[in-house]
């Protein structure tokens, strides 16, 4: 973590985190035994950025797979950001998802349903860090 942005390499069960001036992107594989441990830094990072910064955020969700632990965790994150208004009605969620994963598709269905902001879905032919480097080049 530095004073300008948050970066987490991603490991086998980790995924990437990267946020920076309002986006957040995390990617990868989410199948971690105790998600809490992982999540909540990043969780505090984002809530500290959020209450000093005046702007919106845009979040870019990209999961190769991701556990139940980490799903339930996700979920609180975003409940959490959104009841307490630390989001901006100027923020955004995209879920990035493998065009022939069903359940990740399904999974972004449910967390749009959870959260009132611009939300979109998006079939890709495969979740690489390419995706990273076309979020923050802004393609």
């Amino acid at each position: 973590m530095t004073e300008k942005g948050l970066h987490i390499d991603r490991l086998k069960r980790t995924p990437m985190v990267h946020f920076d001036d309002g986006k957040m992107i995390i990617l990868g594989r989410s199948i971690i035994e105790n998600p809490s441990e992982f999540y909540t830094p990043v969780f505090n990072w984002l809530l500290s950025d959020l209450s000093e910064n005046d702007r919106g955020a845009e979040f870019y969700f990209a999961f190769e797979h991701i556990n139940t632990g980490s799903v339930k965790w996700l979920f609180v994150l975003l409940k959490d950001l959104f009841l307490d208004s630390y989001i901006k009605n100027s923020s955004s969620i995209t879920w990035i998802f493998d065009e022939e994963d069903d359940d990740m598709q399904e999974l972004g269905y449910v967390f749009k349903e959870l959260v009132s902001c611009k939300f979109m879905l998006i079939p890709v032919g495969s979740i690489d860090e390419e995706i990273v480097e076309k979020i923050i080049n802004g393609q």
